[in-house]
């Protein structure tokens, strides 16, 4: 019917969905370069007085974390990871440590400990060789809901389909 081939023919003409994802941390790289596989626009807004990969922090993920990066391509470098494959966890008691916890999984990887700054360089690397995503480093002023949209500097706003606070 004609109803059937107008929805269809607005399904083909449908524009390219823009996403937005606001903040600056290993959780919005990811889902950058997660989301990049798809056919969007992703914009990413960072603070405008802060360097996105200056984190002196160590974090560590899990195994199952560590290959779903490595398989999208997200990861390049397995030699900016240390393997665990041994967890013991100790508590202070009256200046004294106590073993709390020992676990091992049979010899397999547990988690990977990396260096943020050094994770965060190399997915911004990434980010920047890939054109469906922009880094934008800007004051994030207002976020509506409703009209789906940023506000930046002097009444500056971009539209989205989807906005990610992260």
């Amino acid at each position: 019917t004609l109803y059937h081939f107008n929805l269809i023919d607005k399904f083909f003409k449908m524009k390219k969905q823009k996403i937005c994802i606001i903040g600056d941390g290993l959780a919005v790289l990811t889902t950058a370069l997660t989301l990049s596989n798809l056919d969007l626009d992703i914009d990413v807004y960072y603070k405008k007085n802060k360097n996105i990969v200056n984190d002196k922090r160590i974090t560590a993920i899990s195994e199952s974390n560590f290959k779903f990066l490595y398989r999208k391509n997200i990861l390049k470098r397995k030699k900016s990871f240390w393997s665990c494959k041994k967890i013991s966890l100790y508590y202070e008691y009256k200046n004294n440590l106590k073993n709390f916890l020992n676990f091992e999984n049979q010899g397999k990887d547990l988690m990977h400990i990396f260096k943020n700054d050094t994770m965060k360089n190399e997915m911004v690397k990434k980010i920047k060789s890939e054109k469906k995503i922009k880094l934008q480093k800007k004051i994030i002023k207002n976020i509506s809901q409703k009209e789906n949209y940023v506000e930046f500097g002097k009444n500056k706003k971009a539209y989205y389909d989807l906005i990610i606070l992260c």
